[in-house]
């Protein structure tokens, strides 16, 4: 219930807009910490303004949503407002943020994850001290396309210096820049390529949806 007000709050403060919102990339810096978190081995500490995001391994394998790398989000009083599900055996579980460019603490996180190459990344909408997960974006970015017989000696790469986002009309849409080559389900049986401009998500109503051109 408390998702659903979240979202339905964050709905109407996204139309009063009434215009244009694009998202936009910024750094945040890597730090040391002597926090300590419960169940978790810390590997990564990152601040942007008050804001605290904790990468690790859950030490707490009791169930299988907490294997793996995993991201804490905490406030200013270093409370966790947030955490996601393990990403099992990938390698590293990267946050970027990208800031609203109408309303400064509208955030969304895209947490990276992958192995020898890309396994995609995790959306998040953060507002208000509060989290929204958005859901998977399964798609890696081939930098450099290859003759079909030579597809397999390519290997997705992360997408975060690819990716486009803005909200209009009461949808988030995640797209590329134009003249790349994706790969949808990167690494997965079902792995294939397309054009950028032909492939992005939507996220309306607490669902993601991918529409392909």
């Amino acid at each position: 219930m408390k998702v659903l007000q979240v979202l339905i709050l964050t709905l109407i403060s996204f139309s009063s807009l009434g215009q244009t919102e694009n998202f936009k990339l910024v750094e945040i810096k890597e730090k040391k910490t002597e926090l300590n978190i419960p169940d978790l081995d810390i590997i990564h500490f990152y601040e942007f303004e008050e804001i605290k995001f904790v990468v690790g391994h859950s030490t707490d394998n009791s169930k299988i949503e907490n294997v793996g790398l995993r991201l804490f989000i905490l406030n200013g009083s270093n409370e966790i407002i947030f955490k996601s599900t393990g990403q099992q055996d990938s390698f590293y579980f990267e946050p970027h943020i990208f800031q609203s460019s109408i309303d400064k603490d509208r955030l969304i996180i895209i947490g990276e994850i992958g192995a020898e190459y890309s396994w995609g990344a995790q959306a998040f909408l953060y507002e208000k001290n509060d989290v929204i997960e958005i859901g998977a974006i399964d798609v890696g970015i081939i930098e450099k396309p290859v003759n079909e017989e030579e597809i397999y000696f390519e290997s997705p790469s992360r997408i975060i210096r690819y990716l486009e986002i803005e909200y209009q009309n009461n949808e988030i849409k995640f797209s590329f820049k134009k003249g790349e080559t994706l790969a949808i389900n990167p690494g997965g049986e079902c792995e294939r390529r397309i054009e950028s401009d032909k492939f992005y998500y939507i996220w309306k109503e607490n669902i993601l949806i991918e529409v392909e051109n």
